[in-house]
């Protein structure tokens, strides 16, 4: 069910609707939360907006996370959401992001994709960023969701910002696609694997069906 939070931005209080992300199998963030604005508001924001609390017990990470936004600047609202700037809610602050949608790489929703398809679009993002400066420094499943027809990529704490160099560049893309789609690929290769035993337990139990209904029916007319 969703809950009524209050945060400030730009020395307003706003109130919104939602809870935190969760993510399967048993993933919630309790700091990140989703969520939805009152259609009476009355600051320029996105009707959703996500707000992702800074930790406490390590505000270094929400510094890091905060100064990469903004070394990518140009790449948000694409392939990045887009950091609509500091919040604070519960004494203490918070990223403004935009609601990028779409599924995350872990959930069911997720399309099926070949593996050459997979490892371009992922490449895409990460190459954009990578050429911007920037190391992923946590990139896997979970930080990377499925947007209509292509991939966008969040959470920067761990984000390096690092001297654009062309020569190690690719190198750095490619071994960060393959950690990703590798697991990915097998997870859906499993999936797959189970979905046709599946369906042949379902013909086998409907042919058994067959079998024994005609069976009766012999037995029936002697």
């Amino acid at each position: 069910m969703d809950k009524t939070y209050v945060f400030e931005f730009n020395s307003k209080a706003i109130t919104a609707h939602g809870g935190p992300i969760s993510l399967p199998p048993d993933l919630t963030f309790q700091n990140v939360l989703r969520l939805s604005l009152d259609g009476n508001s009355s600051v320029n924001l996105p009707r959703r907006i996500v707000l992702k609390k800074e930790l406490t017990d390590n505000p270094d990470l929400f510094d890091n996370e905060l100064r990469v936004y903004r070394h990518l600047q140009s790449l948000q609202g694409t392939v990045i959401p887009e950091c609509l700037g500091l919040a604070k809610i519960d004494g203490v602050r918070a990223l403004l992001l935009s609601d990028i949608g779409g599924v995350s790489m872990l959930d069911s929703g997720m399309p099926r994709l070949e593996q050459a398809t997979l490892e371009h679009k992922l490449a895409f993002p990460v190459r954009l960023i990578r050429q911007s400066g920037v190391h992923l420094g946590d990139f896997k499943m979970g930080n990377v969701h499925w947007c209509g027809d292509a991939f966008c990529v969040l959470d920067f704490e761990h984000a390096e910002i690092l001297p654009v160099n062309s020569k190690f560049e690719e190198a750095d893309v490619q071994k960060q696609v393959q950690y990703v789609s590798e697991p990915f690929l097998m997870r859906q290769e499993a999936s797959a694997k189970m979905t046709r035993l599946i369906q042949r337990k379902r013909l086998s139990h409907r042919k058994d069906q067959r079998q024994r209904g005609l069976k009766f029916k012999a037995s029936s007319s002697v």
